[in-house]
């Protein structure tokens, strides 16, 4: 499938994926065991999310990489509808705007406010220059957490959650590679590594797309705070990501 450049036709197929994703994903079902609160910032930060979109895939078809993230992180696209967390990346960078609607419910000790969090990018020089290139999608839509706040990560969900979850991502994920036309995806972490491998492999089309690995930059993971920087430069220039061809 291809799209002529400057026009919204990718845009909104990746949306109208995304929706159908969300439709099937009734994320009140998640409420079990420590999970006591659920957000799809695809819904509350639909806005900024859907500017985000357009601005990435404005420049036409295809997109080479794709960058698979595990799922919203508290401080990051929970915020924005974007997998961004830092306000002038997101606002001034990207040039990403619209409105945030916190969910009704909404866990006291992760409160939504917006375009708020703080984090840098530094690789790419422009939004244009990256995203002629590279396209970010979270696997899972939902963030997930305990009534304390604390984070509940799609891999530590129960054995019967991962299994109503993963084969609806897996097959959205699919549909997203085929519209962007990429030919090369970066797990990052091991989760979505492995998901995007068993999301080719359903489809067969496992030997058409290389999936890479990226260490996910979390500091719960010891190697990420041995150097991430360094090592995420090196793992995306073995992915072929890194360096950015001209515009």
């Amino acid at each position: 499938m291809a799209f002529a450049p400057d026009t919204p036709g990718l845009a909104s197929e990746v949306l109208r994926i995304e929706h159908e994703m969300c439709s099937q994903l009734e994320h009140r079902s998640f409420i079990s065991g420590k999970v006591t609160h659920v957000y799809n910032p695809l819904e509350y930060a639909a806005e900024p999310h859907a500017d985000y979109v357009r601005r990435c895939l404005r420049q036409g078809w295809p997109v080479p990489f794709l960058l698979v993230g595990m799922n919203p992180g508290p401080w990051g696209m929970s915020q924005t509808g974007v997998p961004f967390g830092e306000i002038t990346a997101v606002r001034d960078w990207m040039g990403v705007s619209g409105e945030v609607v916190p969910p009704e419910h909404e866990n006291p000790h992760r409160p939504i406010a917006g375009f708020s969090c703080t984090r840098s990018e530094r690789l790419s020089g422009t939004p244009d220059r990256l995203f002629r290139h590279v396209y970010v999608h979270n696997f899972c839509p939902l963030a997930f957490m305990e009534s304390s706040g604390r984070n509940v990560t799609p891999d530590k969900l129960s054995g019967p959650l991962r299994q109503q979850l993963e084969p609806i991502c897996q097959q959205a994920l699919v549909d997203i590679i085929m519209v962007l036309g990429a030919r090369t995806i970066v797990g990052i972490g091991k989760y979505a590594e492995d998901q995007a491998k068993k999301a080719l492999a359903a489809a067969d089309l496992g030997d058409q797309v290389q999936v890479h690995y990226l260490m996910h930059p979390s500091p719960c993971n010891p190697q990420a705070n041995k150097d991430w920087d360094g090592q995420a430069v090196a793992q995306l220039a073995q992915a072929g990501v890194l360096p950015l061809p001209p515009l």
